[in-house]
């Protein structure tokens, strides 16, 4: 037996599971604790004294005597990417997710179908409809917020002390875009080049402000993240149907 779902498309005779609301006053910290992370990157001083209470830990563990600076970028997307990767994973309803897509899915092709058909009937009942799918896409927000303050509380600190450890002679942002640094600080060897500064930006004209650590950190870290969030999404969603089906997930 299935119900119809606010855009018209079928759905499990079962009740979807809500997403719990965040209360205002959480809501409030959460936008807070964004806030003052992005504040922190950008505020010289806060980031100097946040990056070098950050190395206290990492620089004897992972800063190697400033020798390897490349794996010691490796080993701190590494450190990044479990852990904002685990942490979106642990806040985020996969299948719940997924439901509301296919919903929001449903719901503007028949609108589409709707407007191209010029059916105004369909149309005017589809828009009553609308305050659902608007109510549906606001408690997704607070669901999508709460990872994002936490994984920017893990992220903004080691970002600062990074940036103190691969140009600690200067402000802790790479000059002008292109530009060269009187003294190259860092110097790492990748594939590409036996003597590659990281102090300095990119110098290509699309891409010229951002530091080349930063792209560097990125080559790692993104193809990481990705993977090890798949990784976790695919076991998650196997085991919500398996006991959806009745029957035991796989080990």
């Amino acid at each position: 037996m299935t119900t119809e779902d606010p855009a018209g498309a079928k759905a499990p005779a079962h009740k979807a599971k809500e997403v719990p609301r965040t209360p205002p006053m959480e809501q409030f910290v959460l936008m807070i604790a964004v806030v003052g992370s992005v504040l922190l990157l950008i505020d010289p001083a806060a980031r100097a004294l946040t990056g070098n209470a950050v190395g206290a830990v990492l620089e004897p563990t992972i800063g190697f005597h400033r020798q390897v600076p490349a794996l010691t970028i490796v080993l701190a997307s590494l450190v990044m990417v479990v852990l904002t990767t685990y942490v979106r994973h642990y806040f985020t309803d996969y299948l719940q997710v997924a439901r509301n897509a296919h919903i929001m899915r449903a719901f503007n092709k028949e609108m589409r179908d709707a407007r191209k058909e010029n059916n105004l009937h369909k149309m005017k009942k589809l828009g009553e409809k609308n305050q659902e799918i608007m109510k549906l896409q606001a408690d997704q927000m607070p669901a999508q917020l709460k990872p994002m303050a936490i994984t920017m509380v893990v992220v903004v600190p080691i970002f600062a002390w990074l940036l103190h450890f691969l140009d600690p002679g200067g402000a802790g942002i790479a000059t002008g875009a292109g530009a060269t640094n009187p003294i190259c600080e860092t110097v790492a060897r990748v594939p590409w080049d036996g003597h590659w500064c990281l102090d300095i930006n990119i110098q290509w004209n699309v891409l010229g402000f951002v530091p080349r650590w930063v792209a560097l950190y990125s080559l790692f870290s993104i193809p990481l993240g990705q993977v090890l969030g798949r990784l976790l999404k695919a076991r998650d969603l196997e085991a919500e149907l398996a006991k959806e089906r009745g029957a035991p997930a796989a080990e």
